[in-house]
Order: C-alpha cells, then structure tokens, then sequence
C-alpha cells in the first residue's frame, strides 16, 4: 500500500497563527511568576514565625530558670 502524497507548503504561504497565543503564553508565565513569588513570600513568612517562636521559647525558659534558681537560693539560704 501506497504512502499519501506529501503535501509541501509554498513559500509565500506562512503556517497558520494562533493570535492569542502570545497572550496566552505571557499570560501563564505571568502566572507562573506570581506563584513563585507567593511560595518565597510564604517562605520567609514562615522562617519569621520559626524565629519568633524560638525567641518567645527561649526567653520563656530563660525566664523560668531564673525563677528557679531564686527559689533556690531563698530555700538553701546561698
């Protein structure tokens, strides 16, 4: 069996253009772009509540030892 006959294009004749394909192209790499950026912003937002909490902890347990070790020194009289 035969194989179809190719069909060639003229050399005046350019391919068939979607018009709103630029758009369209900018248009999701726009959205690409804005997704990135709020993945990095809800990034750093998160490293900033880790830090936050971290602090808040730390001064809370710095806080208690100091209760502590007053208590201490008021019950053995150092």
């Amino acid at each position: 069996m035969g194989y179809p006959a190719r069909q060639t294009q003229r050399e005046d004749e350019k391919p068939p253009i979607d018009p709103t394909a630029v758009s369209r192209a900018y248009e999701r790499e726009r959205a690409s772009r804005q997704k990135r950026e709020e993945r990095a912003r809800a990034r750093n937002r998160a490293h900033m509540r880790f830090y936050v909490t971290m602090l808040i902890l730390l001064a809370t347990v710095a806080a208690i030892a100091l209760l502590i070790w007053q208590e201490t020194k008021t019950l053995f009289g150092i």
